[in-house]
């Protein structure tokens, strides 16, 4: 009887090894951030925090944004794009994954407040401000690319970017042409150099 056994208390002890390596690669993929949560408090001054939840919204990663004195426009923004997460802190870009919160870029010195943003499918990203008249492109590297002064088109106060086609369209919400009116003012860049068509 004891012979008989050997073999079954071997099937089951490979059984049960192959189940124990099989768990972490099924516990770390249940513990990477699969959503984003970014909760910005305003009164005197404005600070964001951002963190990475699991499904059961289990805190995996967390970002906070220094402090800024409150203004009309915010200097803080959160953008989710595929598996990266985009966090504006005044004049500073973090590109971090969205799964651990790993730093994946840095780009310094760009637009100040109310960021306005727009993606590629190369995971470049666009960027200009309410206020500003200069737009960005930054690479998934975070280096600067070209930057572009729209100001001559005489449109103004950026509200969205669409990127389609070769093409990057700042939409503006007023423009010299039409004093006093609000609406869609486009302006339109070659997403390759930034020149404006």
């Amino acid at each position: 009887m004891k012979r008989k056994l050997k073999p079954v208390l071997l099937i089951c002890l490979a059984a049960m090894l192959a189940f124990v390596m099989a768990m972490p690669i099924t516990a770390g993929a249940a513990t990477g951030a699969v959503k984003v949560s970014a909760v910005r408090t305003t009164g005197a001054t404005e600070q964001m925090v951002v963190k990475g939840l699991t499904k059961s919204n289990k805190v995996v990663w967390k970002y906070t944004t220094g402090k800024y004195s409150a203004t009309e426009l915010q200097f803080t923004k959160c953008r989710v794009n595929g598996t990266r997460v985009y966090i504006f802190d005044g004049s500073t870009l973090r590109v971090v994954r969205k799964s651990t919160g790993a730093k994946i870029s840095l780009t310094k010195n760009i637009v100040k407040a109310g960021h306005v943003v727009g993606f590629d499918g190369n995971n470049n990203v666009y960027v200009t401000g309410y206020y500003d008249t200069t737009l960005y492109k930054i690479s998934p590297a975070g280096k600067v690319l070209w930057k572009t002064k729209y100001d001559s088109t005489g449109n103004y106060w950026a509200k969205r970017i669409v990127v389609k086609s070769g093409k990057v369209t700042v939409i503006c919400d007023a423009s010299d042409s039409n004093p006093g009116t609000s609406g869609n003012f486009p302006v339109v860049f070659s997403a390759d150099k930034g020149v404006i068509q």
